[in-house]
């Protein structure tokens, strides 16, 4: 291995390896989760799960890109790294605010005990996320692929395995997935303690986050990504009730494995490049704009040929992969890969607004984008399960002419205003 170029060898093949482990667990929790859930409590548990990140997408967004934005270049870590857990942790009222409500939206007569769970799983996850952060800020992926394995391995595993133990009781679920979360961030979080080393009063320690990072952009922008990704799971289990609901969970679990691989690769890989490049002149933007444009052009096209390969082989997966239980889930599967494929293009288009200064438009970007796929997807459901695949199906299409069309016409206005007057 020592043989292979230091950029190879230290960055593109942990990420890539760290991708496939991931692939390999999220096809083996497919075929644990239809072979042991029934499916009427899987489709809870999908509405669950579309909850548990609210900690570290929204009330801790601003913490985590603080973390991520500083972390490299800190003389004062252990200082930053204890601002951060302060900052955490004094959001807890709004996590346990959190966790009731989505208790009760996810399971009335499970209410009390979910609201627990979910509230210690959402403050483990922001913790979690803080310490992944570290890693890859440092740019230890060979670290990352050890733990982030492992964690793929307890995801996949311990939510089935507590439900099958426990003869089918629903709140099994989200406790196992709790067990996995937990793991993950202890393990985590005692090597971040390590980078940060131990001293204390260090020069220029931070004591509290900057303004711009505990205000409402970040939060705005995440519970649009969180409301987009959430959609389906939620319109489904609306209109076609709790089984329907089950079947296209396991559908989208299934369905989300190969392109959300390729985005990790394609972001872990080019974000780096795309934030160090120029932006000054006309031709660099223009130059920045195209290479996302092909980068997003890959992952969309690369996505829809890796989902149209998948659903020519589910004939053959049902009874192998997929339980017979979830034979019903297979019409499914293509269409909602588009749609998380037409979700997570935007990362790409917030990449180039961020590397053009133009943060301050991400939060109007994702939430245009999320109002038009929620009034188009609702009324797509009302009209019929045909129609409702069918928009599924096309949302790429639809997220690329509005999230690229958006992020252009703000990426080149930055660069308008900054033009030198003659």
């Amino acid at each position: 291995m020592s043989a292979l170029p230091a950029r190879l060898r230290d960055r593109l093949l942990p990420i890539v390896l760290s991708q496939v482990a991931g692939l390999v667990c999220g096809v083996f929790s497919v075929q644990l989760a239809s072979s042991l859930i029934a499916p009427a409590d899987y489709g809870r548990y999908g509405i669950y799960l579309t909850f548990t990140p609210l900690g570290m997408w929204v009330i801790h967004a601003g913490v985590i890109k603080y973390v991520a934005r500083y972390w490299a270049g800190s003389t004062a870590r252990a200082a930053l790294l204890r601002c951060a857990h302060r900052e955490t942790w004094r959001r807890g009222a709004w996590i346990v605010g959190l966790g009731i409500a989505g208790a009760i939206a996810t399971s009335p007569t499970h209410a009390v005990g979910l609201a627990g769970l979910l509230a210690a799983t959402m403050l483990a996850l922001s913790v979690a996320a803080i310490g992944h952060t570290l890693l890859l800020a440092d740019r230890l992926h060979w670290r990352e692929f050890r733990i982030g394995g492992v964690a793929s391995a307890t995801r996949a595993v311990f939510p089935a395995l507590a439900y099958w133990s426990s003869g089918g009781a629903f709140l099994a679920l989200p406790a196992g997935f709790l067990l996995h979360v937990l793991i993950d961030a202890a393990w985590v979080s005692r090597v971040g303690r390590r980078l940060a080393g131990a001293g204390r009063g260090e020069a220029g320690a931070p004591v509290t986050l900057p303004r711009e990072f505990t205000g409402w952009n970040f939060m705005v922008q995440a519970i649009a990504g969180w409301t987009a990704l959430g959609l389906t799971r939620w319109l489904v289990i609306a209109f076609r009730g709790d089984e329907a609901a089950g079947y296209f969970t396991l559908a989208g679990n299934l369905a989300i494995i190969l392109p959300s691989v390729l985005g990790t690769v394609l972001t872990q890989y080019f974000q780096p490049d795309l934030f160090a490049a120029p932006t000054a002149t006309a031709d660099d933007r223009r130059r920045l704009a195209t290479r996302v444009d092909g980068i997003t052009a890959l992952h969309t096209l690369g996505s829809v040929a890796a989902l149209g390969l998948l659903h020519l082989l589910l004939p053959w997966l049902v009874g192998r992969i997929i339980g017979l239980k979830y034979a019903a889930a297979t019409p499914y599967v293509f269409p909602a890969g588009c749609f998380f494929a037409a979700v997570t293009m935007t990362q790409f288009h917030v990449q180039l607004l961020l590397a053009g200064g133009r943060a301050d438009r991400i939060a109007w970007l994702e939430s245009v984008k999320a109002v038009v796929l929620g009034i188009t997807g609702l009324g797509a459901i009302a009209l019929g399960e045909r129609v409702f695949l069918l928009w599924l199906t096309g949302s790429p299409l639809l997220s690329w002419t509005l999230s690229r069309g958006l992020a252009r016409h703000w990426f080149f206005a930055a660069g308008l205003t900054r033009r030198p007057s003659a």
